[in-house]
């Protein structure tokens, strides 16, 4: 994936991370019944964020 911003080859696969959440805390999408977890993808370059979902 390119950064939008500068056109960087993002890094892949983050997951977010949640602090002083209560316990066992997470986050996901969820359309209905289907629920999917957000990655994210980071700019090397620029720090440029993008959020998505495995399909």
């Amino acid at each position: 994936m390119k950064c939008n911003s500068c056109n960087e080859e993002m890094k892949m696969n983050y997951q977010l991370k949640i602090h002083r959440a209560s316990l066992f805390a997470s986050v996901s999408l969820k359309n209905g019944t289907e629920e999917k977890q957000i990655k994210a993808a980071v700019c090397p370059k620029c720090g440029k964020i993008e959020f998505y979902t495995e399909s």
